[in-house]
């Protein structure tokens, strides 16, 4: 019998409401249907207690304690010695019990889902000397949080700059303890090798839906989207950013034009602006019903890192997009850069918005014919087994 153990922050299932745990409970699909059984390892948060119910009956969830409570001077003093705000990797390894030792122990390959369990792989070297251990990087944090050091907002730049020493020094000395690493991007390998990281580093394919029951772009539309996991800061700045900068300006030269914010758990702020003109939708149960109606999309991420899958779940459906450079970050290498209208500055921003709405026939054509071209290169289904075969090589001739 082959097992993966596989460690995340997040019990992942149907209709999880960020796209990280979309693609999670995908690739853990693909490599059950490849004959691996999976032992999830999670912390035991109220997030999790209430996903794990939810989750595949192939999935074995084993969460582990977590901390109830902690205070603001606590939270501070981790963030710069770790990095992290929550209960650090470290020290949730700490109170890890018997049940997922012997997970741990029992499993063929571990896998390290996120940057903060990927920090356990030197804990789990020293415990599991032979054991492979491969790592998923869905954001490199070093790179974010240098972003985020110059972000808008204050206690954003704060929190970075607190945190920038301990994750630049942690994040890859976890990641050369990996016998593999993936991340989604071939620029974040070359990062990565070029800053020291030693590792073998490899990318992993972003996970797209493609159907045809999906709704296409409507050229009689003016209807514009933003879909995003609103909770995350990242996201919840990049939307101020828009209707603050940007929005104002499309709304006076486009009269039809409409905005919707299509994610879970918007802030405050974006809630108490919903219009005739702006909508928020909260959490949409099926991914594809953000699109319904619309005419093109935006990205207007003013932080991050790592590959946008909000960006490439846009171009799998054929739909117009205009975006800032880092929401386009590992697009040219992926599917090409045309796939999507790249600026940063604000009027500009406007600009191809309008350009869009005024032109939508010739638009929506151009991207369902990079749409076309691009069909293969994200079939997640294919795409993943070489991942898997990966694996399989690890464990040949491992004690």
């Amino acid at each position: 019998m082959t097992q993966l153990g596989c460690v995340s922050p997040y019990v992942p299932y149907e209709g999880i409401d960020h796209a990280g745990g979309e693609y999670l409970l995908r690739y853990l699909d693909e490599v059950h249907k490849a004959g691996w059984e999976i032992a999830l390892i999670c912390p035991e948060n109220l997030e999790n207690i209430e996903a794990g119910p939810k989750s595949p009956e192939w999935l074995k969830v084993i969460l582990s304690p977590d901390e109830r409570h902690v205070g603001k001077l606590l939270r501070l003093w981790r963030l710069f010695r770790t990095g992290l705000i929550s209960t650090p990797s470290w020290k949730w390894w700490d109170r890890i019990d018997d049940g997922v030792l012997a997970a741990l122990s029992s499993s063929t390959v571990i896998d390290l889902q996120w940057s903060q369990s990927i920090l356990l792989a030197p804990s789990i070297r020293l415990r599991y000397p032979n054991k492979p251990i491969v790592g998923t990087a869905h954001d490199i944090m070093t790179q974010s949080v240098e972003r985020a050091r110059s972000g808008s907002r204050f206690k954003t730049r704060a929190r970075a700059r607190l945190a920038h020493r301990a994750v630049k020094h942690g994040e890859f000395a976890a990641m050369n303890a990996c016998d593999l690493l993936y991340v989604f991007k071939l620029e974040d390998r070359a990062s990565l090798l070029d800053q020291g990281v030693s590792a073998d580093v490899r990318t992993t394919p972003p996970f797209t839906t493609q159907t045809s029951a999906a709704p296409a772009p409507d050229p009689k539309s003016q209807l514009i989207v933003f879909t995003g996991a609103f909770w995350r800061s990242e996201n919840s700045e990049s939307a101020q950013w828009f209707m603050q900068r940007v929005w104002p300006e499309v709304a006076r030269r486009c009269p039809a034009a409409r905005v919707r914010f299509a994610g879970s758990r918007p802030p405050d702020w974006l809630m108490s602006i919903a219009s005739e003109r702006v909508e928020v939708t909260g959490y949409l149960p099926v991914l594809t019903d953000a699109y319904r109606g619309a005419a093109m999309v935006i990205a207007p991420l003013v932080r991050g890192a790592g590959i946008k899958f909000k960006v490439v779940q846009a171009i799998a459906l054929g739909y117009p997009i205009v975006g800032t450079s880092v929401a386009a970050e590992g697009i040219g290498s992926l599917v090409g850069r045309e796939a999507v209208d790249i600026h940063d500055d604000p009027i500009d921003f406007a600009e191809a918005i309008v350009a869009t709405l005024q032109n939508l026939d010739a638009r929506i054509g151009q991207s369902q014919s990079i749409m076309n071209i691009a069909r293969d290169r994200l079939d997640f289904s294919h795409l993943i087994q070489k991942q898997i075969q990966d694996y399989n090589k690890l464990t040949t001739g491992r004690p």
